[in-house]
C-alpha cells in the first residue's frame, strides 16, 4: 500500500471537531476507535459527506443497518451514534475485520460481522431496515434486482454509474464525489 500523508489536509474539519478528537486522540470515554491508517484517512475525508448521504431524512433510530463495506467499524460507529439498534456488517478485508471485531467488543455494539465479499443474497436474505454500500465495484452484483432496497449506494466507475442511473435512477438522488464515484440514495 502506498504511504499516506498524515495528517491529511481536510477542508472544513478543524482539530477541535468531534471526529478529529475521536480518531486522532481518543473518544470521550477513553477508548480509541481501532482503525487502519487507510480507513482513518478515508473517514476524515468523507465524514461531512456521510452526514449528508448516509442518513435518511427520518434518521436511523431503532433501525437495523446492513453495512456493506464496513471497514474497521467507522460506519457502524456513525450509525450507532445516530441511534441505530443493530448493524449487520460485511467486510472482506482481514485487517479491517479484525479492527471491526475489536471496536464492536470495546463499544458493546449489537452487531454481526460477515468476513467475506458481498453477495446478492445479502440484500434478499438478511433482515435490515436500510443499506449502506461502499464496496468498490461490488455494487455491480445488484444489477439483476428489479428494485434496490432503501439505502445509500456508492457507485464506482463511469460504466456502473450509467447502468445504475438507467436501472435504478428514477426517483433516486445522486451526489457526485468525483469523476468516477457517485453516491445514489433512495429514501
Amino acid at each position: 500500500m502506498a504511504s499516506l500523508k498524515w495528517p491529511p489536509k481536510i477542508h472544513g474539519l478543524l482539530p477541535h471537531d468531534a471526529l478529529w478528537y475521536l480518531l486522532v486522540r481518543k473518544r470521550a470515554d477513553g477508548i480509541p476507535l481501532s482503525m487502519c491508517d487507510y480507513s482513518r484517512f478515508i473517514l476524515l475525508k468523507e465524514w461531512a459527506m456521510w452526514k449528508e448521504c448516509y442518513l435518511p431524512p427520518e434518521g436511523v433510530k431503532g433501525a437495523t443497518v446492513l453495512d456493506v463495506g464496513a471497514g474497521c467499524g467507522e460506519s457502524a460507529y456513525f450509525y450507532f451514534q445516530h441511534g441505530a439498534k443493530r448493524v449487520v456488517a460485511i467486510e472482506p478485508n482481514r485487517e479491517c475485520a479484525r479492527n471491526y471485531r475489536l471496536n464492536a467488543q470495546r463499544n458493546h455494539w449489537d452487531t454481526v460481522l460477515f468476513e467475506r465479499p458481498f453477495q446478492l443474497s445479502d440484500v434478499t436474505g438478511l433482515d435490515f431496515d436500510m443499506v449502506k454500500m461502499d464496496c468498490e465495484g461490488g455494487e455491480e452484483a445488484l444489477l439483476p434486482l428489479q428494485r434496490l432496497p432503501r439505502g445509500t449506494y456508492e457507485v464506482h466507475g463511469r460504466r456502473l454509474i450509467a447502468l445504475f442511473k438507467e436501472r435504478f435512477g428514477a426517483g433516486a438522488k445522486w451526489v457526485r464525489v468525483n469523476r468516477k464515484v457517485s453516491i445514489m440514495f433512495n429514501w
